[in-house]
């Protein structure tokens, strides 16, 4: 016995040092500046790994200054010289201009702004060795804050970020990044080191009983064996029903049955039920335009609704409501092509009172299958989307004519606000937590 101790106790001595697990339920996890952001959690590897643009707290930015000129076709940004790629090179100003302009092609963005290329290739001016600018073609208004939010802490669509370069191109598998953790390419995977510990990035098959994250239904483990920190950051649950398949009538009667099961639910999910998408004192609220939870019972059980959810973790409330009330449901996979589902449940981020989904949902797929007979909605969000939902005024205007009309139509209603929530093993030496901004950062444990 004391032989067979000491055995182990050898093997657990070489056996080296313990490989933690971050999870981000996509097929391919990775951090391609320039890859397409089709689906929200991608982003979760970027706001661990890569440091914005611009910085909204004390953590160095890529750019130590930035203005837009006052026509709006020009975008002037200085790189913070302290700032450095992985390998531990500078960022140049082309780098960093080509950042800019390639995720403007690669994002929702490119609808709104465009790059003029008149005077110099692709819109890029490298001015000086830390100075760049960047000519555009836009007709939105407050086009300064449209680019300050992809460049910090705005859409998650239309983040960007930079790319080392070498000569002229990189590799989409291994790209250089600036990122606040070392990093390197194992096997295909990105291992990074956060206090001397390594963790990787691991996609939804690797999922299970994870370490860190914060997709929790995911982790596929008991809430027991987990450390659970609620952030300031919010989210928007919405329902979006499909106008070509329900006729006016069938699209309330079904929001109304929704918001009913997402009235109460428990509190690992962290939310609270709204009346509207903006609260009392945000920009767009209207008392008058409280959202109901009435629904006919009767009409709803004669139809079988087939609805799709962003996640898992939203299917619950619906399944359990269906089954008290006797109604038939069915759920299809969220993405892929035709839209053939009434409705479908969706999770956006909310920064203030701006919210994400108003401004960039039209660019979704799908989504203007689903508004096709609801046209004063459509209006209403491109306004949203044109103004960026931050002009002061017509701001609150627009905002709350835009839930007006959506509420007469029954096209896109507020279902809850759900808290993200960072989770970390109890047996992990590090703790996940959330910042202001949403950016995700591992602290030690005391």
């Amino acid at each position: 016995m004391l032989m067979f101790l000491a055995l182990f106790a050898f093997k657990a001595a070489f056996a080296g040092p313990r490989e933690y697990r971050y999870c981000v339920p996509i097929k391919t996890v990775g951090i391609d500046p320039f890859r397409e952001i089709v689906d929200g959690k991608m982003v979760a590897a970027y706001l661990l790994m890569t440091r914005p643009y611009i910085s909204l707290n004390s953590e160095p930015g890529i750019l130590s200054a930035y203005e837009l000129s006052p026509d709006g076709t020009v975008f002037t940004g200085r790189v913070n010289s302290k700032v450095r790629f992985n390998d531990g090179s500078k960022v140049s100003p082309y780098e960093a201009a080509y950042g800019i302009a390639h995720g403007i092609a690669f994002r929702p963005l490119r609808e709104k702004v465009s790059l003029d290329d008149s005077k110099f290739k692709e819109g890029i001016e490298v001015i000086d060795d830390e100075t760049f600018a960047i000519h555009l073609k836009s007709k939105i208004m407050n086009l300064v804050g449209v680019l300050r939010e992809a460049l910090s802490s705005g859409s998650a669509h239309n983040r960007m970020w930079p790319v080392k370069l070498h000569d002229g191109t990189y590799d989409p598998s291994a790209p250089e990044v600036v990122s606040r953790y070392p990093y390197s390419y194992q096997n295909g995977d990105l291992v990074f080191t956060a206090s001397g510990n390594s963790i990787r990035l691991v996609g939804e098959n690797r999922c299970k009983n994870a370490d860190f994250g914060i997709f929790f239904d995911s982790f596929q483990a008991p809430m027991s064996e987990y450390l659970r920190i609620r952030s300031n950051s919010v989210r928007l649950i919405s329902v979006q029903t499909n106008s070509k398949r329900l006729p006016r009538k069938r699209r309330s009667n079904l929001i109304g049955w929704i918001r009913s099961a997402y009235q109460n639910l428990p509190d690992s999910m962290a939310t609270e039920k709204v009346n509207g998408f903006f609260l009392e004192g945000e920009s767009g609220y209207e008392a008058a335009h409280a959202w109901d939870d009435l629904f006919d019972l009767n009409e709803l059980k004669k139809h079988e609704w087939v609805l799709t959810c962003e996640g898992p973790a939203l299917e619950p409330p619906l399944k359990a409501k269906a089954k008290v009330d006797g109604i038939r449901i069915r759920f299809v996979p969220f993405a892929g092509g035709h839209a053939a589902y009434d409705a479908r449940v969706m999770a956006s981020a909310i920064h203030g009172s701006r919210h994400v989904i108003l401004q960039d949902i039209l660019a979704w797929s799908e989504s203007r299958e689903l508004f096709s007979k609801t046209p004063k909605t459509v209006k209403a969000l491109t306004r949203i989307s044109e103004s960026s939902a931050e002009t002061v005024p017509p701001a609150a205007k627009i905002l709350s004519d835009f839930e007006k009309v959506s509420q007469e139509e029954g096209a896109l209603a507020p279902l809850a606000r759900r808290y993200i929530q960072a989770y970390s093993k109890k047996d992990a030496p590090l703790r996940l937590e959330l910042g202001e901004f949403a950016e995700h950062v591992f602290v030690q444990k005391n």
